[in-house]
């Protein structure tokens, strides 16, 4: 069963799901005919379009059109493994859309809508699971917590756990490992980064000389990219695995809206604590240093526009160029080879970048 519950840290109160199954009831599971299967590329971005919306490919500084839909608000893929997840709307409601998650396995179709609202999720690396959220109303407070689903096998993996997940804190770390961060109130009150592996049915700690509550986290191999709070103090760190070291690289970051990484960097959108302004920023993978990448190109970065990159090294964005023609934004590519910033759409639109990385 979930659990649900409060734990008081410090100044700060979070709100921690239990992951498991809600429950008796499994996912109720539609099956229809064979679907074609989307020809994405690694990088993609919706587009609004007069009645619809459009799924673009980016590759190269191109931007062509692969598909329409009227109701899809999120995509998450793998072209390896045939494996294409989509959230669509079925109705506005208050506090949350009511929407299902469609899934498209080997050009076969799977619906999941055993849930009014789903949000957040995470593909596994192979791209044979999904971990997400899901709320059973139109309602913030009926939060049911992660769920994990396997492709593969059309079936919701069971896990037993008495970690009180934080909201949208979880990211696969491989195929059968996941990562979330929570507290275990059966056992203490600090909140850690744990690791779960479905295959072997196992759960360990694996983060757990957090300073104050962690807001942010991506895995980087066996390391995690973490954002942590402290009172008024924010501190982006390094978890390296094989020696078990916390390494802080900067306290002028309070704020991580999303990540992504090259072979061999991390990128992500954030903001300045001192000077209050949104960034893109990189990580070098070798010696941890930090960098703004943006500063008047584009004037300002668009924080809910998404990211995401490609195996060339080149990292997609969106921003504003006329910030009076708000939400309007254009998409922006970073070229880690060149170490340049350039705008590749030909005119203003909403575009939101996501990507298979």
């Amino acid at each position: 069963m979930f659990k649900k519950g409060f734990k008081n840290i410090g100044y700060f109160i979070i709100v921690f799901l239990v992951i498991g199954l809600v429950g008796c009831k499994s996912h109720r599971i539609s099956e229809g005919e064979k679907v074609d299967i989307p020809k994405f590329t690694e990088v993609i971005t919706l587009k609004r379009e007069k009645d619809s919306l459009g799924i673009y490919n980016i590759e190269n500084g191109d931007i062509s059109k692969a598909m329409e839909t009227k109701d899809m608000v999120d995509v998450k893929y793998n072209n390896k493994n045939s494996a294409y997840v989509f959230i669509n709307i079925i109705e506005k409601g208050k506090e949350l859309n009511k929407n299902k998650i469609t899934i498209i396995k080997n050009g076969k179709q799977t619906i999941l809508d055993n849930f009014y609202s789903a949000s957040d999720i995470d593909i596994s690396k192979e791209g044979n699971k999904i971990a997400y959220r899901s709320f059973k109303q139109d309602s913030l407070q009926s939060a049911e917590g992660m769920k994990i689903y396997d492709l593969e096998n059309k079936k919701e993996i069971k896990i037993k756990s008495d970690v009180l997940v934080s909201g949208s804190l979880f990211k696969w770390l491989n195929e059968d490992e996941i990562l979330y961060y929570g507290i275990n109130s059966e056992k203490e009150n600090k909140a850690k980064i744990y690791k779960y592996n479905v295959k072997e049915n196992k759960e360990e700690v694996y983060v757990d000389n957090i300073e104050g509550i962690c807001t942010y986290f991506m895995p980087n191999g066996d390391n995690v990219l973490l954002l942590s709070r402290q009172g008024d103090k924010f501190s982006l760190s390094y978890y390296n695995k094989k020696d078990n070291s916390l390494k802080k690289i900067s306290e002028e970051v309070n704020q991580v809206y999303k990540g992504t990484k090259s072979t061999k960097n991390m990128y992500f959108l954030g903001k300045n604590d001192l000077e209050n302004k949104d960034y893109l920023y990189k990580i070098d993978g070798s010696t941890l240093n930090l960098t703004k990448l943006t500063y008047d190109f584009p004037p300002k970065i668009d924080i809910n526009g998404g990211i995401a990159s490609d195996k060339n090294g080149n990292i997609y964005f969106s921003g504003y160029e006329d910030l009076k023609e708000q939400p309007l934004n254009e998409i922006y590519v970073y070229k880690e080879k060149d170490d340049t910033v350039e705008i590749i759409s030909d005119k203003e639109n909403s575009y939101h970048i996501m990507g298979e990385r």
